[in-house]
């Protein structure tokens, strides 16, 4: 056996004197398969491949949310704000509009929320609060009114030289 030579069947001289496009014409050829045979493992790689990063990215421990920072709350605990999210958030699956929804029912006292991502794993929330303008008596009750005119909360005692209109027949004022 001969070291260098890679080809089972030896050549003759006839061969080795034409030029290779006709040369390897009369080569054995090796069997082909059909193309859509060797298309199948690129396919079933590809989707396996598809399946596992998805996987990855939805699902995967690495873009769960694990810091949550609240900023702008000064009439609402944080502790309040941290409880009506879910419990697992991912960074990839997290709805803004839904985290938004759910943050600013937990008071009244809260106008608007701004939710910020940070890749891959933690998540800024800004508040702003609504500041009551008009203090509303009825009866015994005591309530703030933002500008917008909704009813926000309960006042304390000092007014602080806001607008005070008293209701004289006591209606029944709800906060929202």
């Amino acid at each position: 056996m001969m070291r260098g030579t890679f080809n089972a069947t030896p050549r003759s001289d006839e061969t080795k004197r034409l030029p290779f496009r006709q040369r390897s014409l009369l080569q054995p050829t090796r069997r082909v398969r059909p193309e859509r045979l060797r298309r199948v493992p690129r396919r079933l790689i590809s989707g396996l491949l598809l399946a596992v990063g998805i996987y990855l990215i939805f699902f995967a421990p690495t873009f769960e949310i694990k810091s949550i920072l609240v900023e702008g709350n000064q009439k609402v605990e944080t502790a309040r704000i941290l409880e009506a999210l879910p419990p697992e958030l991912n960074f990839f699956r997290l709805r803004s509009r839904e985290l938004r929804q759910l943050i600013a029912a937990v008071d009244p006292v809260i106008g608007e929320v701004a939710i910020f991502r940070g890749f891959p794993s933690s998540l800024k929330i800004v508040i702003s609060e609504r500041m009551g303008v008009v203090v509303w008596k009825s009866g015994e009750l005591i309530r703030l009114i933002d500008a917008s005119g909704r009813v926000t909360a309960e006042a304390p005692e000092e007014l602080g030289g806001k607008i005070e209109i008293r209701d004289l027949r006591a209606r029944p004022v709800q906060v929202g």
